[in-house]
């Protein structure tokens, strides 16, 4: 393993809402589900998918970058989606190509974690956390630099609640959504200081019903902060509760991830990739 610090400013995994839960059958195989299917997908397929075919093909450059390391330190902190962005930008404004950065920087970010998750230095909410700001800079990158070739993408913080415990169902749903043609964001519980006006819409999962009054609450907060915002729901609540869509103020309501990703591009005016490729 390459010699990285995995304490300053990393997310240990004893940090996650995860660790706080009891081993059971049940979660277990919800564990197995995540870790065995969900996760090579996450670090094999959304580089590649989102870069453009010119410096994906000329991604050969030997070596690391020479700030691999303070990048990775950086991209596995808390709340540093900002600081992701910047660092990269940074780099390029510095004189390094979209290749060099991709071939020295995120693909290898992307393997280090693959690394340190088959150790068990880190857990599966760490590692869709990262992969997620990987695609997020790695399609900021492509839409910038490919000619106008590369429509935008729409873009969607997708949240549970504040202090929220119930995270596998929202990873789920970004993992799922990125294959959509999304532009995908995790925020709450992993991420506090997102910016709702960065997002055209904001995707909440709600998990129970007696969670009715702290989800609009937080749905108040983010329209204070962004009155343009769009936000849909959707989460085990709803199940629980169908009467809920009714009451909770939303924009939309999604049954499952699928659906989400309809009604994301709906909302945005955009094309599913995937139901353009299966017409």
């Amino acid at each position: 393993m390459r010699d990285v610090d995995s304490t300053e400013g990393s997310i240990p995994p004893s940090s996650t809402p995860e660790a706080d839960c009891p081993p059971d059958p049940l979660w277990n195989s919800v564990r197995t589900v995540v870790e065995s299917d969900i996760l090579p997908r996450l670090l094999q397929s959304p580089l590649i998918d989102a870069a453009p075919a010119s410096f994906v093909a000329r991604a050969e450059s030997p070596g690391l970058h020479p700030r691999f390391a303070d990048f990775l330190r950086l991209v596995r902190s808390e709340g540093s989606d900002p600081g992701v962005w910047s660092f990269v930008t940074e780099l390029l404004e510095a004189g390094d190509t979209v290749e060099t950065v991709h071939a020295t920087l995120l693909s290898p970010v992307a393997r280090e974690m693959g690394v340190l998750w088959e150790q068990d230095e880190c857990d599966f909410t760490e590692v869709a956390i990262v992969c997620s700001r990987l695609q997020r800079v790695i399609r900021r990158i492509a839409s910038q630099h490919s000619g106008g070739l590369i429509p935008a993408a729409p873009r969607v913080l997708v949240s549970a609640l504040p202090g929220s415990h119930h995270t596998l169902g929202p990873l789920m749903v970004a993992e799922s959504l990125s294959g959509h043609g999304i532009d995908v964001s995790i925020g709450e519980p992993f991420v506090s200081d997102s910016d709702p006006s960065d997002f055209e819409v904001v995707a909440i999962s709600v998990a129970r019903a007696e969670e009715l009054d702290e989800a609009q609450a937080y749905m108040r907060d983010l329209r204070a902060r962004s009155p343009e915002i769009r936000i849909i729901v959707g989460g085990a609540a709803f199940r629980e509760d169908p009467a809920m869509v009714n009451r909770i103020g939303a924009d939309g309501w999604a049954e499952d991830a699928a659906a989400a990703a309809m009604l994301v591009h709906e909302i945005a005016g955009t094309s599913d990739p995937q139901a353009s490729g299966s017409a």
